[in-house]
């Protein structure tokens, strides 16, 4: 061998490190005094020498061949552990690495090996660190040999299984497996040796086990393989599934009643909504009629008995009168309620500021009264009849329940922080308001607070405004106080919830 660079090579021998290095074949074209020492060898004889052939023991030199050559022709980098042989026959663990070679060093170098030797002590420790992880780990953990042969079992895999190490060292793994899988095991594992094709090594899945007293666990498998000298040695780690499995059990058993309560439920709300349906036609005919009855019959008594009727006959008169449009103002209130989830329109976008200033323009429109839409107000996918519901039934109640001078109701949104997006729509009126105590009473049906000689009304609009409002998704809530005004703060989703259409509802007024 001609070196082409003395200093360095000079430099190499100096040091304590082992240096040895090889070329693209793998040959040995240079060694410092340190590896000389390392190896027992001399310079003379390791130079020209195949590296593998050399010094690594004969069990483990293909393998490690095989390593060296793919990362010389990519230039790459290796770190192996490996059992070196010494002239005398004896034998050491060596840790060593390849890095690429400059070619300003020697000309014929493709790479440089490092090495040290691997103490006793390092061994024994390592040993020792590896057996305690082995003894304390919660999976089960089996080696097995390339014939499947179990070689070790640790605590927790006798736990699992139900065996000793000592029942089970020496035999076939398959007798832990349940068939058909034990009698498949060995073509697999010979399959799998001979074309390199796994199902589950290095891969890992969900299998069966058998314990000693025949009963089978649902387990998580996952296998590595390891190729120490000539040896090929496979490592199962494995997890008890049964208790995950039976809360998916339970879950799915959970899933399937509510599934079951549910299309009862629906069934109950079909019926439901056939009575409602049945009860809101009673209504229309059946006790409607009658009430019309007898507003013609007390509009008769007038026409006939004309100048007739005096004093208190001639009020009582009246105020029946008054009492039956009254009652059928309220049936009509009722019907329109009762349609409210039982007729379906589809979600469309929707200008919210077009349409309130709409509604605002023509609840303003009589005496000296204003609504102000303030800010920028957003486009909703919803249903229109139910916005309208929602908006007008606010704007109305906030001019009609309103003693000032100048009645006052302003309007604005704003986005709220929550995912997906919604919108607060804030409803505000310089109103007489509403004590606290009747704060959740007024969104009842036909819930009045006032005599129908000081404010009109039925009772029934709050109660749609609510009902709307939860078709949609929001929520509604109230702020006030008497002599103070009042404030509805309605929240409503962006976009419409789940669901394939919207009931169809007439605003009620």
């Amino acid at each position: 061998m001609q070196k082409q660079s003395q200093p360095s090579s000079d430099l190499h021998d100096g040091l304590r490190v082992v240096l040895l290095v090889i070329d693209n074949a793998g040959q040995i074209v240079h060694a410092n005094p340190a590896a000389e020492e390392l190896t027992g060898f001399n310079a003379e004889a390791l130079i020209g020498s195949d590296f593998c052939s050399a010094l690594i023991i004969e069990a483990q030199a293909d393998s490690e061949r095989a390593e060296l050559k793919a990362a010389l022709a990519d230039s790459g980098r290796i770190c192996r552990q490996s059992t070196w042989r010494s002239p005398d026959g004896s034998e050491q663990l060596v840790v060593w690495s390849l890095s690429p070679l400059a070619r300003d060093e020697f000309d014929a170098g493709a790479g440089v090996i490092t090495a040290h030797k691997v103490s006793n002590l390092a061994i024994e420790e390592s040993e020792h660190r590896l057996q305690a992880i082995f003894e304390t780990a919660v999976e089960g953990i089996i080696s097995i040999n390339e014939r499947g042969v179990i070689e070790a079992v640790n605590p927790a895999a006798e736990e699992l299984f139900g065996y000793r190490a000592a029942e089970i060292v020496g035999e076939n793994v398959a007798m832990l497996m349940p068939s058909p899988f034990r009698e498949e095991h060995d073509d697999y594992l010979a399959n799998y040796l001979n074309s390199g094709v796994a199902r589950i090594i290095g891969i890992g899945r969900e299998a069966l086990a058998r314990r000693k007293d025949g009963k089978i666990l649902p387990v998580n498998l996952a296998v590595s393989e390891v190729r120490l000298g000539g040896r090929i040695l496979f490592t199962g780690f494995i997890t008890d599934l049964s208790e995950r499995k039976e809360h998916e059990r339970q879950a799915e058993q959970w899933r399937q009643e509510l599934e079951r309560r549910v299309e009862l439920r629906t069934a109950e709300l079909a019926r439901a909504n056939e009575e409602l349906e049945h009860f809101a036609t009673t209504i229309s005919h059946d006790l409607r009629s009658p009430v019309r009855g007898i507003q013609h019959y007390v509009e008769f008594l007038v026409e006939d008995l004309g100048e007739k009727l005096e004093g208190e006959s001639k009020r009582d008169l009246k105020a029946l009168a008054k009492e039956a449009r009254e009652l059928d103002r309220m049936i009509e209130e009722l019907l329109q309620y009762s349609r409210i989830g039982r007729r379906h329109e589809e979600a469309e976008p929707i200008d919210t500021r077009s349409m309130i200033q709409e509604i605002a323009e023509r609840a303003a429109a009589h005496g000296d009264a204003e609504v102000v839409v303030d800010g920028d107000l957003p486009e909703l996918v919803a249903p229109f009849s139910l916005l309208r519901q929602i908006f007008q039934n606010l704007i109305e109640n906030g001019l009609r329940y309103n003693q000032s001078g100048t009645r006052r109701v302003s309007v604005s949104a704003s986005l709220t922080s929550k995912t997906p997006a919604r919108w607060l729509f804030d409803v505000s009126d310089n109103g007489i308001g509403i004590a606290a105590s009747q704060h959740e009473k007024i969104f009842a049906m036909f819930q009045r607070l006032h005599r129908d000689d000081k404010y009109s009304g039925t009772g029934v609009g709050l109660a749609a405004v609510r009902k709307a409002v939860i078709l949609l998704g929001g929520e509604v809530r109230l702020k006030s106080a008497p002599g103070k005004g009042s404030t509805f703060y309605v929240e409503l989703p962006e976009a419409p919830p789940p669901c394939s259409a919207f009931p169809e509802v007439s605003s009620t007024q």
